[in-house]
């Protein structure tokens, strides 16, 4: 980029502001102008097509629509997604107060005890245990226990309270008196209701701790039943969204054109009324996502989420970089191309495939400007965020009303209102917004110079389309712990998941890593990547580990024989039918180790059939590989952050291994 040595007189200003700002807030006082490959310049270009098919599409439908009536659609879909999203279901907190839930039912020891603390600082304090309905529960176990049961007993309480007068006196006779005459009042009852009524309430009558314990069975079934429903809404609400981007179809394309073109495998094709069966309810049946278990149904919004986080950016990115060279007319008289087929590639970082493209002309100058400017606007948007939370304190809440979970009472319940940032803004512009532009007017040879290049303007622009973006990673990222809850806390999630070496990357000392997850009964594996500090943090507070699995049969995935040539992406993942899940079986029992593809298909009919681990996933329990002593067992390793190494559990020993990947051990240590 021209004169990127230079450092741009805004951002000098800038620095010089925010050395005297809020000192709570990092910030980076370098500032970096590097001219983009042509072939990452392409794969942004790429990732705007499904921005210019929406356009193009609103555009054919309705020849008479403005640019601005455009432009006001688009704003108002992302507001509305973004307040879909950002009002989100808390899966993190839920599915680590559910763990905990079924944690204590196994651990009645451990219930009695924590009962016994709390009560015990009750009496000694003489503060009453009190709880909020909806709490963020702690990713440390220790604390997350006491969490729960503080909000037991506060509803437990509650609950008990809220009976009239003479239904608590009655109940609480009932509660101490003998099993014959418990039934000789039940009898006395006209209705099934009235009986029905006196057993289920009567745990609120009795001994405060026998009664949570009931009330805990009770709740664990309450909590499950609410999370899946969640579940299930919330996969459906993101392809609802997907479809409204009109990506789908490209997903399914792109998974049919690896199995059936390139690997010749019919039987992993998924037709579009495949795939709309599985999310959608008919007037005879549920959806077959009514059928999964909670932690299927975590894996699948792990996956989804992702696809959404991912094409909600590059749609904003794309709506920004539209309006910022004003390509609207553009959009609607481009040339719509088919993808040389043979030309095909398959980009790891978005795992789809281009059948057409829209050609609007944007130079690489334009876009490697653009790129720079939203990168700058990345860092603003990102510091007034934490800048708003940060400032925000007990005097700026206000009452949200809620429906409390366990009774259907209408509940008051403060939420964080973030101050008005426009002034701030505004005082901002004053000071940087004649150097900002007069930069990107001149930019690379003034490539933005017909640009309004205004700061004020491409900020609330940009903050419109990150924003939302923002809301989906960390709804991502909730998920993510939710998802490694569920495989920490109940094996039967998957015999086959951990960390995977991303083939860009060797190694895992990055600040993202890759989690890969064999969930029975789905077609693919999820791979997903997690923030390293995050996961790091989970491990430490709520399994007191710093170790994780190694995914096995990485390898299997490899696109061609050798790791550079990057993994079989998964651009679909959905739950295989019983037909198909037969299909695949008798496919893998054809084969045999000289079929180029046996460990994918091998690996493929595993995970899609739950069966056992099959042999090229396990090891030698002796060191002779034959005869009758020769045994093969699927040995889990793990990877250590506190020192850099991967160890495996062989009976009683602890062996240490050094895979080529792990470039010398402690060189790893973060």
């Amino acid at each position: 980029m021209e004169n990127s040595s230079d450092i741009p007189t805004f951002f000098n200003k800038l620095n010089a502001i925010r050395s005297k700002s809020n000192p709570v807030i990092p910030e980076s006082t370098e500032y970096t102008s590097t001219s983009h490959s042509k072939s990452s310049l392409n794969q942004i270009y790429n990732s705007m097509q499904p921005f210019f098919n929406f356009v193009r599409e609103i555009c054919d439908d309705n020849p008479d629509v403005t640019n601005n009536d455009l432009i006001e659609y688009i704003t108002s879909t992302l507001n509305k997604l973004n307040f879909k999203y950002a009002n989100c279901t808390s899966f993190r907190s839920d599915s680590i107060r559910l763990d905990i839930c079924n944690y204590f039912k196994n651990n009645p020891a451990e219930f009695r005890k924590i009962y016994r603390e709390l009560i015990d600082t009750e009496k000694e304090t003489g503060k009453q245990i009190h709880s909020d309905p909806i709490i963020k529960y702690s990713s440390n176990q220790e604390i997350s226990k006491r969490q729960l049961m503080s909000q037991l007993i506060t509803t437990f309480r509650e609950i008990r309270d809220s009976f009239p007068p003479e239904i608590q006196t009655f109940l609480s006779r009932y509660a101490k008196s003998s099993p014959k005459h418990k039934r000789a009042l039940r009898d006395a009852q006209s209705t099934r209701e009235s009986k029905e009524y006196i057993a289920k309430n009567e745990m609120f009558f009795m001994d405060e701790f026998e009664g949570l314990n009931l009330f805990l069975k009770d709740q664990t079934d309450f909590f499950s039943q609410e999370l899946k429903k969640d579940y299930i809404e919330s996969i459906k609400s993101m392809i609802l969204t997907l479809q409204s981007l009109g990506v789908t179809q490209k997903y399914i394309a792109t998974n049919n054109k690896l199995m059936v073109d390139t690997f010749h495998i019919p039987e992993l094709e998924i037709t579009p009324e495949e795939f709309k069966n599985v999310f959608n309810e008919t007037r005879n049946s549920t959806s077959p996502l009514e059928h999964l278990d909670i932690p299927t149904l975590s894996v699948l919004n792990s996956f989804w989420i992702n696809r959404v986080t991912k094409e909600l950016s590059s749609f904003s990115d794309a709506f920004f970089i539209t309006n910022d060279l004003n390509l609207w007319d553009k959009i609607r008289t481009a040339e719509k191309k088919s993808v040389n087929s043979t030309k095909a590639s398959f980009d790891d970082a978005d795992d789809v495939f281009l059948e057409t493209k829209i050609e609007v002309p944007i130079s690489e100058e334009e876009l490697d400007a653009l790129i720079e400017k939203m990168k700058f606007l990345e860092k603003e948007s990102s510091y007034y965020f934490l800048l708003a939370s940060s400032s925000t304190d007990i005097n700026e809440l206000e009452d949200n009303e809620i429906v409390d979970p366990y009774t259907g009472n209408i509940q008051r319940r403060k939420s964080a209102v973030y101050r008005d940032l426009s002034q701030e803004a505004q005082i901002l512009d004053s000071q940087i917004g004649e150097d900002y532009h007069n930069y990107f007017s001149k930019v690379n040879n003034g490539v933005l110079a017909d640009s309004e290049n205004d700061f004020l303007t491409d900020f609330y622009l940009y903050c419109t389309a990150v924003n939302i973006t923002h809301n989906s990673y960390l709804i991502k990222d909730n998920i993510m712990i939710s998802q490694l809850s569920n495989l920490f806390n109940s094996p039967t999630v998957s015999k086959n998941w951990g960390l995977t070496e991303d083939l860009r990357r060797k190694g895992f000392n990055h600040d993202k890593l890759l989690i890969s997850i064999d969930a029975p009964g789905l077609n693919m594996p999820l791979r997903l990547h997690i923030r390293r500090e995050l996961l790091e943090d989970f491990l430490r507070a709520n399994q007191n580990t710093t170790r994780i699995p190694l995914y096995q049969g990485a390898s299997d995935f490899y696109k061609g024989k050798a790791k550079n040539s990057g993994y079989i992406p998964t651009p679909v993942l959905i739950p295989v039918s019983p037909e198909k899940k037969k299909e695949i079986k008798k496919l893998a029992s054809l084969i045999d180790e000289t079929h180029p593809k046996y460990g994918f298909i091998e690996h493929i009919s595993f995970i899609a059939n739950g069966t056992s681990i099959p042999p090229h996933l396990k090891d030698y329990t002796s060191s002779k590989k034959t005869g009758p002593k020769a045994r093969k067992k699927f040995i889990p390793r793990f990877y250590d952050f506190a020192d850099g190494k991967v160890y495996k559990i062989v009976g009683n020993n602890q062996i240490v291994e050094d895979p080529e990947f792990l470039q010398g051990g402690k060189n790893n240590v973060k």
